[in-house]
């Protein structure tokens, strides 16, 4: 995530088990200006820029897989932007709840819950929002059935809802 002067946040990325992520510094310049912190108990691995550039040169596989990696990441942000730029907040937000229903999601008989929790200043980092603002929305789509919120986990009740709200832009 990055942080604003004011402290807002806004999620750059949310990583999974084995995925790559920083950055590389030209000519060992310190990067300060993009945090990461663990959602669930995690090992991070710190790989100097010299060992990085010996591992590629020595691996040549490995170069092309930082490089699909890194490729994936500048799509996913740049979807990002254009989300940020041309959607309201309730087309960015059944966007996001797809997004983390099909990553955490599990099919039960009275929806899909998904089964990581997520405070409402977490959510609204994801999408470029307040916390006033999302909690507006979330109740919003519950009201309109689209959603519903137990015992801290979101439930969705219409995903096809939620993907027409995410195409209506």
């Amino acid at each position: 995530y990055r942080s604003a002067h004011d402290g807002r946040q806004l999620t750059l990325a949310m990583l999974d088990e084995g995925e790559v992520f920083g950055r590389v510094s030209p000519e060992g310049e310190a990067l300060h200006d993009a945090y990461a912190e663990a959602m669930t108990e995690s090992v991070v691995r710190v790989l100097p820029t010299a060992d990085l550039e010996r591992a590629t040169a020595e691996h040549p596989q490995m170069a092309l897989n930082l490089l699909r990696s890194l490729s994936e990441r500048l799509r996913s942000t740049e979807d990002q932007l254009e989300s940020l730029a041309f959607r309201g907040v309730p087309a960015r937000l059944a966007a996001q709840l797809l997004q983390l229903m099909d990553r955490y999601g599990r099919v039960t008989r009275t929806g899909i819950r998904i089964d990581e929790r997520f405070t409402h200043v977490q959510l609204a980092e994801m999408i470029g929002t307040s916390r006033e603002t999302l909690t507006k929305v979330m109740n919003e789509l519950r009201e309109c059935g689209l959603i519903d919120v137990r015992d801290r986990l979101v439930w969705v009740l219409d995903p096809d809802g939620l993907e027409r709200l995410r195409g209506s832009g």
